[in-house]
């Protein structure tokens, strides 16, 4: 039988050369029980409206939702607790910005092309693993200006990502059948996506680090969620770190 898979996508930093970013990340957590996922969500805000400790949190996670940049440490801290306990797994690409890989790319392609060698990098080991099932590919909108024109030009590029991997697969005798997708550009309201934002945040921390090191307690809010990670991609060494069988060595990482 097919069964249904929903991948939430999201990045950290940019790709633009001039910006202070060290790294550019783009996330993926893949789960069969997004209704399960909603459901903890709706535990988690349950739990922080009936804790006076977090009563002061209130308005803003309303307002804002989980983002891992804003919001305050006491949360983050929780939030990082509460997703080790989730249904899903993990991928995640990392684009070293300093590497002379990076330096020499962005002098023959715009940082929109190179997201979409990116998206192709993430998804395309995901999608044939499940070639015979229903995929369901959200993505955060990372919109400027969401107009309904935008939406759909961005939506549409996607699509055409996804056929070209489909069309891919078939030239190599990989797939019989174009993998079955759907595409989904959602805003922050999504909690799931706020999943990969912290997860994508925590390997930020980790390779860029502050003032020169990674900090302790960045350092364990990694090693707790590492189990929620299968793979994570260095693209610039083209290493594939599967945690399963190999922890990432959190102190040789940092990028200078």
């Amino acid at each position: 039988m097919q069964k249904e898979y929903y991948y939430y996508i999201d990045e950290t930093g940019d790709l633009n050369l001039d910006s202070p970013s060290k790294v550019f990340i783009l996330g993926c957590i893949i789960s069969d029980t997004p209704q399960k996922l909603r459901d903890e969500f709706a535990k988690l805000m349950y739990d922080l409206d009936n804790d006076m400790f977090y009563l002061r949190h209130k308005k803003q996670i309303l307002k804002e939702g989980f983002h891992a940049c804003s919001n305050h440490p006491d949360i983050y801290a929780h939030f990082v607790r509460f997703i080790h306990a989730l249904n899903f797994r993990g991928y995640f690409i990392v684009l070293d910005k300093t590497s002379e890989y990076f330096k020499k790319i962005t002098t023959t392609k715009t940082p929109d092309l190179i997201y979409n060698d990116c998206i192709i990098k993430l998804l395309r080991d995901r999608l044939i693993k499940r070639k015979l099932d229903i995929n369901h590919l959200v993505f955060e909108q990372n919109l400027s200006n969401p107009s309904q024109g935008r939406l759909e030009k961005r939506k549409l590029e996607i699509i055409n990502l996804i056929d070209e991997l489909n069309k891919d697969f078939t030239q190599r005798g990989l797939i019989r059948n174009n993998i079955k997708f759907s595409i989904e550009l959602a805003t922050k309201t999504e909690n799931i996506l706020s999943i990969v934002d912290y997860v994508s945040h925590v390997l930020c921390k980790v390779f860029e680090g502050k003032n020169g090191k990674v900090e302790n307690f960045m350092k364990e809010n990694y090693q707790l969620i590492e189990p929620k990670i299968a793979c994570i991609h260095l693209v610039d060494k083209n290493i594939y770190i599967k945690t399963r069988n190999k922890s990432l060595d959190i102190d040789n990482v940092l990028i200078k």
